[in-house]
């Protein structure tokens, strides 16, 4: 029997969401930063639950701006960690991280918060529209 886990594995200094497929649990953030590879600029997350940062895509980046858009605003700020398959814009498959930003009390926050982090309307709903009143069939 040959013991799989030496060719499978990566050296990278980044987080890998196929290692860790079963993960998804509440976490804190414990450290964020920037980094270069391939000339390509990212951003990371370093969560105290797991040994290393993760590589944030986009929608996770855009996700963590809840809590700002300074990144170092979002240490100490709780998430819901878990991984899914995705689709890549070429139509791979492969396993990605989820970040779920959650509020100070732990509850989930609102469904639009990561893609419209404004601050929530307020004052009263606007009036319905007038009923139409006329004898047009359509």
């Amino acid at each position: 029997m040959v013991d799989t886990t030496e060719y499978f594995t990566t050296d990278s200094p980044y987080g890998k969401a196929i290692e860790n497929d079963t993960f998804a649990q509440e976490c804190v953030i414990e450290s964020t930063g920037d980094d270069e590879f391939n000339n390509e600029k990212f951003i990371w997350a370093k969560v105290k639950e797991l040994p290393k940062p993760i590589r944030l895509n986009k929608t996770n980046g855009r996700a963590l701006s809840i809590f700002g858009n300074d990144s170092d605003s979002w240490v100490n700020q709780k998430v819901f960690l878990t991984t899914r398959e995705v689709t890549l814009g070429d139509g791979r498959q492969t396993r990605g991280w989820v970040f779920t930003p959650l509020p100070a009390d732990g509850a989930p926050a609102p469904a639009h918060a990561a893609a419209n982090p404004g601050p929530a309307p307020t004052g009263p709903a606007p009036a319905a529209p007038p009923a139409f009143e006329d004898d047009i069939p359509f």
